[in-house]
């Protein structure tokens, strides 16, 4: 815990995410307390709308607890966390992009370290049943949308490269990233 503490000390940050940082470590350490578990990465899942776009679905990576395999996410915000509806939205990627081949049968742990502001977080660690479901259309009408938000931005021909090059400021190049957490 000290070097992490030295970690989000050291992060190139304002003083106010630094300690937001420090809480998330403190609060992933207390979630997983008393816990054995052997940790593995995992690739991102993708899921395949068509020919052109393939839809990414981030995970952070998976467990093995008890002989039982779980893939994790980490909610980490205060606010602007995901409603139900959007947990719901969230499983139904998740089934779709990550929870086949290998990990068909495996279980979803969600830490979810939302809070009303100026109010203490209220962690709660929500597993694949806890999620809400969402109706098929709901989820098929969602990635219409991001199918048609993708169609119009690729119809403004945007140079992406030169965009990142120019880091958003002039021809300045981007600040050199933080140092890593871990």
């Amino acid at each position: 815990m000290s070097a992490l503490k030295a970690a989000c000390d050291a992060a190139r940050m304002p003083g106010a995410g630094r300690a937001s940082n420090w809480e998330v470590v403190q609060l992933v350490h207390a979630a997983g307390a008393g816990r054995i578990v052997q940790c593995h990465g995992m690739d991102d899942g993708r899921l395949r709308v068509r020919r052109d776009l393939d839809l990414r679905v981030a995970a952070d990576f998976y467990f093995v607890e008890g002989g039982k395999v779980a893939v994790f996410w980490l909610q980490p915000r205060r606010s602007y966390a995901l409603t139900d509806t959007q947990l719901g939205m969230f499983g139904a990627l998740l089934r779709l992009a990550l929870l086949r081949g290998d990990f068909a049968g495996a279980d979803v742990e969600v830490l979810d370290l939302a809070g009303p502001d100026g109010e203490p977080r209220n962690p709660r660690t929500l597993r694949l049943a806890d999620l809400p479901t969402v109706d098929e259309g709901m989820v098929t009408d969602g990635i219409q949308r991001v199918v048609e938000a993708y169609d119009a931005i690729k119809k403004m021909d945007i140079d992406w490269d030169a965009l990142r090059r120019r880091g958003g400021k002039g021809d300045a190049p981007p600040p050199a990233p933080p140092p890593s957490l871990f």
